[in-house]
């Protein structure tokens, strides 16, 4: 029987070898589910900051397997994950990266992990690349979340060597083109709404610039949304001029009510 109550204590001891030894025994438990380890996810966390890399190795492992198959809501550390993606060692960026791809599935708050999963785009194994964009992917299919810190890395990884990544990157650009509608609505005047477009059409270009022959098919699915987001963007402006005629109006030709209210109070004065 895994006493993980335990191994928790273990896994904050001074002696190294101690700590490496509950690291392997939560991660060993993880992947044979002979225990529930979902206690120890904060202990876990904490370990990928840990100096021995041997201890993040299988802190990461642990957390990564028990994301994946005891369906646990390892939100509480996101944060640690994010920053274990720039760990030295490859092993620890690919079970961060994938944790925070399982996570990110299960739509957990993935905010603060934005900058990091963008930035490991560029990582040098393929295996951190293709999780991270998945990652992105699926955040990027929250209507809430923020992808503006990720935008430059995700049209950058538009031409990565690999297929999988491109395809995972042109997804989460396509979602976040997508995303953009609401802030479309949200213009209240015509020179915000021409301010906003005028973004959205640069950011369109660069895109295209991206993908060369024999990538067409990552920049039709991100063509396709930009189109219907300029048909949002056309629908709006439509809506505010309409407005902005009618206010033009009003102003023009003050009601009648109003003028003769002013002239008995001008008569009342000069009686």
């Amino acid at each position: 029987m895994v006493d993980v109550e335990e191994l928790i204590v273990r896994l904050g001891t001074p002696d190294p070898r101690t700590r490496i030894g509950a690291a392997w025994d939560l991660l060993s438990s993880a992947v044979s589910q002979k225990a529930d380890i979902r206690a120890a996810i904060p202990a876990l966390a904490d370990a990928l900051s840990d100096n021995k890399l041997t201890v993040r190795k299988y802190s990461a492992g642990a957390l990564r397997w028990v994301a994946a198959y005891q369906g646990a809501d390892i939100s509480i550390a996101i944060s640690a994950l994010a920053k274990a993606l720039s760990d030295p060692d490859a092993d620890v960026r690919i079970s961060s990266a994938e944790a925070l791809d399982l996570a990110a599935i299960r739509g957990a708050g993935m905010s603060v992990a934005i900058p990091a999963l963008a930035d490991a785009l560029s990582d040098n194994k393929l295996t951190v690349r293709k999780y991270s964009a998945g990652a992105l992917r699926w955040v990027a299919a929250n209507r809430g979340a923020d992808m503006t810190a990720a935008m430059p890395a995700l049209v950058k990884a538009l031409s990565d060597p690999d297929a999988d990544v491109r395809l995972e990157v042109a997804w989460a650009l396509e979602r976040t083109v997508q995303n953009l509608e609401g802030g479309i609505r949200e213009c209240t005047s015509l020179n915000q709404l021409d301010r906003t477009e005028s973004r959205f059409r640069e950011q369109y270009s660069v895109l295209r610039t991206r993908c060369w022959y024999g990538k067409e098919r990552e920049l039709e699915r991100i063509g396709l949304a930009f189109s219907k987001l300029m048909n949002e963007t056309a629908k709006r402006r439509d809506a505010l001029a309409a407005n902005r005629d009618v206010l033009l109006e009003d102003v023009l030709r003050p009601p009648k009510d109003g003028t003769k209210i002013y002239h008995e109070m001008r008569r009342a004065r000069n009686a």
